[in-house]
Order: C-alpha cells, then structure tokens, then sequence
C-alpha cells in the first residue's frame, strides 16, 4: 500500500496552531494521486494511533520551542534506534512525550518506522515574530509536497 499519514499536531493557540494549519492547507491541495491521510491531534498520547495503522510514511507537524531563531525548521526523523530521543523530547511544545508515544505505537506493531518530524521554532532565541505563521505554513506544506 502506497499511505501516507500525515498528523498535525496543535492546539488553540496562536503559533501552536501550526500543525492544524499546515493540515488545513493540504486539504484544500488533496491529491488523489496517493492515498493520503490528514489527521489533527491535540498531542497528547496516541489519539493518531488509528491513522498511521499501515501507513508507509509518516509525518508528525508540530510546533517547538528550543534554542534556536523563531521559524527555524527542525526535521528530523526517529528510526528503530531512537537514538535522536533526548533532542526531540525536549523539542515539542507539548507536554506529553511524544517519543514515548512513538515507541509504543512502535512497539506493538502499529507503527513502521522510520517516522518523520518537522517542527517550526516559535520559542527560544530571538523569539520577535519576524516570520508569519502564513509562511512557515507554506514551507512546510511545501517541503511535505516535494517528499510525496
């Protein structure tokens, strides 16, 4: 199967909507080219299980806070040896260990790995909201566009 599950993660807040908005603008782009699933989650704990069950690629979009300027793109992905676990817990806005979460899914088998993350810096260093939340939208709809 040729699925791609694609999870935002947010809330009400202003720049921690960004997930939610970067899930509403791939809906308004749908492909019917690939079998595609958007999901809002409010990140805390597997309220996207069902999702990503036999999804080939997997991407989680969320909001972070880090040391880094605001707008900043953060991608990484989490492989079998989680071995990116200390950076990446410490880098979503939630509370929840989203990691943890991850692990779990992935350990008992609903979830193939590798798992793709890509979060925008809204907090940290030089945190002068130079960068509308419109634009980072826009280049992650684009980044996840060009891996389709």
């Amino acid at each position: 199967m040729n699925r791609v599950a694609i999870i935002g993660i947010g809330s009400y807040q202003y720049e921690d909507q960004l997930g939610w908005l970067v899930i509403d603008e791939l809906n308004k782009k749908r492909s019917t080219a690939r079998d595609i699933v958007l999901f809002k989650s409010k990140g805390n704990g597997l309220d996207w299980i069902d999702v990503v069950t036999d999804a080939e690629q997997v991407y989680f979009i969320d909001a972070v806070v880090s040391d880094q300027k605001y707008g900043f793109m953060h991608i990484f992905s989490i492989d079998s040896g989680f071995d990116q676990k200390e950076s990446a817990l410490g880098k979503s806005s939630h509370s929840v260990s989203f990691i943890d979460s991850v692990m779990i899914a992935h350990n008992i088998g609903l979830l193939a790995l590798p798992v793709y993350f890509i979060g925008i810096e809204i907090g940290g260093g030089n945190n002068n909201n130079e960068i509308p939340i419109e634009l980072m939208v826009k280049d992650i709809v684009s980044l996840i566009e060009s891996r389709l």
